[in-house]
């Protein structure tokens, strides 16, 4: 059942979409057992639900750092594309400086 929501998750995320909706009410840590119900996921003991949750956190950073990048590169390019009209505004000449 994990694996078909993340599956859900990851593919809108890959898309630009949102990238929530797998909330875990009782995700625990070690030394977090007063906590137990019967239906926690303790990471660090041996689980591969807590395995299928180390995959998905993968995934979807791989997919936060091209989302990244590709914002990165946008900017840049409006950057560029600034300098280039401010070029072109001033004919290509700063004329004399003056003062200092």
């Amino acid at each position: 059942m994990f694996n078909t929501v993340y599956y859900k998750i990851y593919s809108s995320a890959k898309r630009g979409g949102a990238a929530a909706g797998g909330l875990f009410w009782q995700l625990l840590t070690e030394g977090m057992g007063n906590f137990r119900d019967g239906y926690e996921i303790v990471l660090g003991q041996p689980s591969s639900t807590a395995n299928v949750i180390a995959q998905q956190a993968h995934k979807l950073n791989q997919i936060r750092k091209i989302f990244l990048r590709m914002r990165n590169v946008e900017r840049w390019k409006r950057a560029r594309a600034a300098r280039a009209r401010r070029g072109r505004w001033q004919g290509g000449k700063k004329g004399k400086r003056i003062g200092n």
